[in-house]
């Protein structure tokens, strides 16, 4: 089949075309194509972190796709790009130029917290000093939901101190990040610690088990939420 007869090919065609359609290709690193009722989407694998060597595709109803869908697609690119010795993942070489600083709107900042993220929980211990780890989260209902796995010492600190701060990044283009503001309050999982750790080897990809430790779990309710994307742009004169 010609590269161009699907939207894995036009992965690859985006690395050698001008126009629209590619420009939108390389700078979210996700290929659309629609095939009647059909919806296909591709992922460069980037061995070298920069050029497509091969990608990651699924074919579905169109009516089934999410904006989260791309998301998980693309974060599975990048780790088997990552897996294969890519330093970083940057499929296409995105220039800073090329990502201009913007907000993310409420319905991108939820499809970006689906994806597969480690968040980090900064707070103040009791004594005023700062801490910053990272965590797993789950994203349900409009709410982060944080475990503490045995021998985690931030729960004292978050019991002591709830209020916190949960900063959530991509480490490749377009480089979206978001910031949540809240309280950290101890509830059990509505799905129960089986549930929670279902959803973590799901969300994660784990491909180990994890055993059924007794988890801590703390949700958190956004009180302030903000998301961006890209980089500023620095005129030569600013130096």
């Amino acid at each position: 089949f010609p590269l161009s007869a699907s939207a894995a090919g036009w992965v690859f065609l985006a690395d050698r075309q001008a126009g629209r359609r590619w420009e939108r290709i390389r700078r979210t690193g996700i290929a659309r194509r629609t095939a009647g009722s059909l919806l296909e989407i591709a992922a460069p694998i980037c061995p070298d972190g920069r050029r497509p060597y091969a990608a990651l595709a699924v074919r579905l109803p169109a009516a089934r796709a999410s904006l989260a869908l791309s998301e998980s697609l693309r974060a599975a690119a990048a780790r088997l790009s990552l897996r294969l010795g890519a330093p970083a993942y940057q499929p296409y070489a995105a220039e800073p130029s090329e990502l201009p600083l913007r907000r993310l709107r409420p319905l991108e900042i939820a499809a970006f917290l689906e994806g597969p993220w480690i968040a980090r929980l900064i707070g103040l211990r009791a004594d005023g000093r700062p801490y910053a780890v990272p965590v797993w989260y789950v994203w349900e209902r409009s709410a982060l939901w944080i475990a503490a796995f045995p021998g985690s010492r931030w729960p004292h600190y978050v019991r002591a101190y709830p209020r916190i701060t949960l900063l959530i990044d991509e480490p490749w283009p377009p480089l979206r990040r978001v910031r949540v503001e809240g309280e950290a309050l101890p509830c059990p999982f509505p799905e129960g610690t089986d549930g929670l750790i279902a959803r973590l080897i799901h969300r994660y990809r784990v491909d180990w088990p994890l055993p059924r430790y007794n988890l801590e779990t703390f949700r958190i309710l956004p009180e302030r939420m903000e998301g961006q994307r890209g980089l500023m742009a620095l005129s030569l004169s600013e130096g």
